[in-house]
């Protein structure tokens, strides 16, 4: 198995790994941060890496594993979030254009549980515009591209969140759901006939 073989593994497995040491969560999070500052920048799905909070987080979850104390199936896991879920300390965009953006003081309840669960929170993910739209074609941070068929949408409004998981970026990404953003799947006709879909 080559290294960028690791990134298209399902949680289980990558899981299974980490409890038997053949892989470490820091492996899988440089390997997770390569890819979204590599094949990530051209699909713009990413607004914001968190690299270093992310990497302390692997290592912390790899003192935990040598230790044996490992906290459960997500500790070590590379996970990202759709940017309309609050992460402490990072801007909350929503989607949203213009300068000034919330930046919370607490995590969201789901991220506060991912992180008791060990998990490491590795990225904030673009999405439709305050989450109301199904093609991700953002007006302020561009459109996220289908890292499977080049020119179709990745859907919406937690496309972001799909591409970065099909594309190998993350293990699992978080998205929300308005009007069935997590539930449309990209259209396999072109971004004219996903705007159709929208309308």
């Amino acid at each position: 198995m080559t290294r960028s073989d690791l990134a298209f593994l399902p949680i289980t497995r990558l899981s299974g790994m980490l409890d038997a040491r053949s892989v470490s969560a820091t492996e899988l999070t440089r390997l997770a941060i390569a890819r979204a500052e590599g094949p990530g920048k051209a699909l713009n799905c990413c607004m914001a890496v968190l690299s270093a909070s992310a990497l302390a987080e692997a290592e912390a979850a790899d003192r935990r594993i040598a230790a044996g104390r490992r906290l459960g199936p997500l500790d070590g896991i590379p996970v990202a979030l759709k940017d309309n879920i609050d992460v402490a300390g990072v801007p909350t965009t929503a989607g949203l254009g213009g300068s000034g953006h919330r930046v919370p003081d607490e995590d969201a309840e789901v991220v506060r549980r991912l992180r008791a669960a060990g998990a490491v929170i590795l990225a904030k993910l673009n999405m439709q515009e305050a989450a109301l739209g199904a093609t991700n074609d953002n007006p302020h941070y561009g459109r996220t591209i289908n890292p499977h068929r080049a020119g179709c949408s990745p859907g919406g409004s937690s496309g972001g969140s799909g591409a970065a998981v099909a594309a190998g970026i993350c293990a699992a990404a978080l998205g929300t759901d308005t009007g069935g953003s997590v539930r449309i799947p990209p259209p396999t006709a072109g971004w004219s006939a996903s705007r159709r879909v929208s309308a």
